[in-house]
């Protein structure tokens, strides 16, 4: 039994408290009996009703929809003097509004279809805290049936965490991650569309591949440069080298001539062997070592070019 100057001292104490807190009521109830002491909006008939219920044994978290809006309850069993069990409850009533849904609208990243809602079991229902991205504020709650919910929903109500690929509340394809919250029964989600998301990824793997072809082509350049290079420089080392052959040759007093192995073309020819042979060197070059020799000495230059390609 509870006087009336106790539940006077209990009420003031309740307003304190919940207008320094600046929520919607702090109640304190027993069962059927309902409201012991209260401050605040304590008789919204969704309270009264939630109060008629069993009491649990441990703290719990509802969230109530009433006429006013979305209500935050928080529930705690007030045990006995000694100890034991009481069908009494403390509740502590907040406006779901006030900061519950601008924490779920919050976003880390800015998206286009990501968005983070609460989702509860509600018989053989399941029921979304409004408003929901895709739904205007005013609509009401978004509520269906359990076989015909959302995957992310149905996997963070029945207890289970990490990720989940399937299709959204809106029915297209979304990637969530989804986690249950212990003594309330709600499943959190975090979602976005997948064709968002993959949108990201294939830009990024775009950008990857220029990139990479880019490289690619950069080092084809460098190569082809580096190559490009060396033939120069093998072109002039063999450009001087056959004027130092030139040279080389003029000073000699015998007839010189270079010939291939493979014909007996000849290739070059001073000018000792210009006056010996009597042909300029254009003719020369134009001759193979063959035309030099006279007829019966011929098989033995081809043995010799024989040698000479062995």
């Amino acid at each position: 039994p509870v006087g009336e100057a106790e539940v006077a001292r209990i009420r003031d104490v309740f307003e304190t408290g919940r207008a320094e807190w600046g929520i919607v009521a702090v109640v304190l109830g027993v069962g059927e009996k309902g409201v012991l002491a209260g401050a605040g909006d304590v008789f919204e008939p969704e309270l009264r009703a939630f109060l008629s219920r069993p009491a649990g044994e441990r703290p719990e978290t509802t969230l109530l929809r009433t006429a006013s809006g979305a209500r935050l309850v928080f529930s705690a069993p007030v045990p006995g003097p000694d100890g034991s069990r009481t069908h009494a409850r403390l509740l502590v009533v907040d406006d779901a509004a006030r900061f519950l849904l601008p924490l779920l609208r919050r976003e880390p990243v800015a998206t286009r279809t990501g968005e983070v809602y609460l989702a509860w079991a509600a018989g053989d229902r399941i029921a979304f805290l409004s408003p929901l991205r895709a739904r205007l504020p005013a609509a009401p709650p978004l509520e269906m049936a359990i076989a015909k919910a959302p995957l992310p929903a149905r996997e963070a109500i029945a207890a289970r965490e990490g990720y989940v690929d399937g299709a959204g509340y809106r029915g297209v394809r979304t990637l969530a991650a989804v986690r249950h919250l212990p003594r309330t029964g709600w499943g959190l989600v975090v979602k976005v569309d997948a064709e968002e998301a993959f949108a990201g990824l294939a830009w990024n793997r775009a950008w990857a591949a220029l990139t990479f072809l880019a490289l690619c082509i950069s080092f084809l350049a460098v190569v082809r440069a580096i190559r490009v290079r060396e033939r120069l420089a093998a072109s002039e080392e063999r450009r001087r080298r056959d004027e130092r052959h030139r040279e080389v040759l003029e000073q000699v007093r015998d007839a010189v001539i270079w010939v291939r192995p493979a014909d007996g073309r000849i290739v070059e020819a001073n000018r000792a062997a210009e006056e010996l042979w009597g042909f300029p060197r254009g003719e020369l070059l134009a001759r193979t070592v063959h035309d030099l020799r006279a007829p019966a000495d011929r098989g033995r230059v081809r043995s010799q070019l024989a040698a000479a390609r062995a």
